[in-house]
């Protein structure tokens, strides 16, 4: 009884024609999927910016959880609201790519007139990796 319950606990080498074939297949399919890169983080190089430049920055962006991740800026374009004595600057991040959709959607946005007259300054910052380091191009939309 011993050797049956041995013979069945041990693996079994059978090979068969094509075998190696069929294995090479199968460790093909068992690799995990390649994984997505994420895209840069920009809003946090813009606050850095903006910081260094003694502005008080705070993110008016956020996301809405219930609607598929949508992301709801403030008066549908500012990303980050930027003070200092004297100024307010409303901020638009984007990658470099987007620079002229951003500018777009800005231009085509009714409430950008009234932002304006209340003195808010609005600006686009879109970055760029140029090599090991990020550029930043700074549009000013006033």
């Amino acid at each position: 009884m011993r050797d049956y319950i041995d013979a069945l606990q041990s693996p079994l080498d059978v090979y068969a024609p094509g075998m190696a074939e069929i294995e090479a297949s199968l460790s093909k399919l068992a690799r995990p999927p390649k994984k997505r890169k994420k895209p840069a983080a920009l809003t946090p190089r813009s606050m850095a910016l903006l910081a260094g430049e003694g502005y008080l920055v705070e993110k008016v962006e956020h996301r809405n959880a219930f609607m598929a991740h949508v992301t709801h800026d403030l008066w549908q374009f500012a990303d980050l609201l930027a003070i200092r004595r004297g100024e307010v600057l409303a901020v638009q991040v984007t990658s470099a790519a987007n620079h002229a959709t951003r500018r777009t959607k800005i231009a085509d946005n009714p409430k950008v007139g009234r932002v304006r007259e209340a003195g808010i300054r609005i600006e686009i910052h879109s970055w760029r990796k140029d090599g090991n380091r990020w550029q930043v191009r700074r549009e000013d939309l006033s």
